[in-house]
């Protein structure tokens, strides 16, 4: 579980015994087993107040009671608490190749349970909804027994308006441009909200790392398409315009071939190293590379194919595209990912040749990390406000 609870009750607005309880039940899930004795000891509190603050969780369905504990001296025995997190659960929907996936979360963010259904090129907006409710209540029907189902929060590729809740535009999907959540609620008795994949990822990492929070932070993905999210002291960048730091869509390569790309202009980023654009030309001397970008990160280092030709230009032109973001935006990190910065050679190409590319006055002013493929932090990202939600109204002490 990743702490939600660090700026709950941190404003002047809450009472001490608010922020107390929030601590005694944040203790107890990072470390179940402990009693009532020995949280009154490890937190400095008066035993009374513990025992009041832990029957007002108990009541709430917040812990549960495990097993009497005896140190085999004469003395009351004590019983040891552990947290419930299948009190709360969410459900996440998100985007992976031509699948739609679905994960009801519980408030420990351990997933009770998975479900997905295929989609096409040419799926349209009643099929996605047709598809949305198919996994959602699925997925509700697996909730476990007194079970709270918070909301259900959508992360949608490519660009997403999230003051209208809207999906503008995804690669994949010509015929899914502004797909609107809000008609969603005609057919979902649950709240819905929807953020863009590489925010609420981003909003994951913000969480877990807290030194992310400091500065500026920048993650990166590159994959299927290139993209960013951007956040200064611990806020993401949201734009009503749909993306912010859409590298992918900017016209860097000043390539003669001037090819056309997907958003419909010319010369941008992903033509010269996006997956979509590049797999057919990796596809005329080879066969058998999968698009799915899992797979295809399996297959490229099991191949080793960071020196082919097709490569080493997408290479030149992501790093390109890297300083310039650097340039623009002076993050402090810079975080990327995606199935081509799996091979530890490439993304070790990447670091040096971004730093390469900048001044020399630049190199100790920022790191560029990576993290692996497979990251799910957009399934944790899209439900955390649930939980936040939930937390703040149910930590209220009595």
């Amino acid at each position: 579980m990743y702490n939600i609870l660090d700026t709950l009750y941190d404003t002047p607005n809450y009472r001490a015994k608010d922020k107390q309880k929030a601590i005694i039940y944040h203790t107890v899930s990072t470390r179940p087993g402990l009693t009532r004795k020995k949280l009154a000891e490890q937190l400095a509190l008066r035993g009374s107040t513990v025992s009041n603050l832990v029957q007002q969780l108990l009541d709430a369905g917040l812990l549960r009671e495990g097993e009497l504990r005896t140190n085999g001296r004469q003395g009351r025995p004590q019983i040891s608490l552990h947290p419930n997190f299948n009190r709360f659960v969410s459900i996440a929907l998100y985007f992976v190749s031509m699948e739609l996936k679905g994960a009801l979360l519980n408030a420990g963010h351990e997933v009770v349970a998975e479900y997905s259904v295929s989609l096409s090129k040419r799926t349209d907006h009643a099929q996605l909804t047709q598809r949305i409710v198919e996994v959602i209540n699925h997925l509700y029907d697996q909730s476990p027994p007194g079970a709270e189902v918070l909301g259900c929060g959508i992360t949608f590729p490519g660009y997403v308006d999230t003051h209208q809740q809207r999906w503008l535009f995804a690669a994949r999907w010509p015929n899914l441009r502004n797909f609107s959540v809000r008609n969603l609620e005609h057919h979902i008795a649950l709240p819905l909200v929807c953020r863009r994949s590489l925010d609420a990822e981003l909003e994951f990492l913000l969480s877990t790392h807290p030194q992310y929070r400091t500065g500026a932070t920048l993650l990166v993905h590159w994959g299927y398409g290139i993209g960013s999210s951007f956040a200064y002291q611990g806020e993401i960048i949201q734009p009503a315009a749909g993306g912010f730091g859409e590298i992918g869509h900017v016209d860097l390569c000043h390539s003669p071939e001037n090819l056309e790309c997907i958003c419909g202009r010319r010369g941008c980023v992903e033509t010269e190293a996006a997956l979509w654009a590049i797999l057919p030309k990796l596809k005329e001397t080879l066969d058998e590379l999968p698009e799915a970008e899992d797979a295809f990160a399996q297959a490229f280092v099991a191949r080793n194919l960071t020196d082919h030709p097709v490569v080493t230009h997408a290479v030149a032109a992501f790093t390109r595209a890297m300083t310039t973001l650097y340039t623009l935006l002076a993050p402090d990190r810079m975080i990327l990912y995606g199935p081509f910065l799996n091979s530890d050679a490439l993304f070790k190409r990447v670091q040096n040749g971004i730093f390469a590319e900048l001044p020399a006055m630049f190199s100790n002013l920022f790191t560029v990390e990576r993290i692996e493929t497979g990251f799910t932090g957009d399934l944790y990202g899209a439900t955390v406000e649930f939980f936040r939600d939930a937390y703040r109204k149910h930590l209220v002490a009595d």
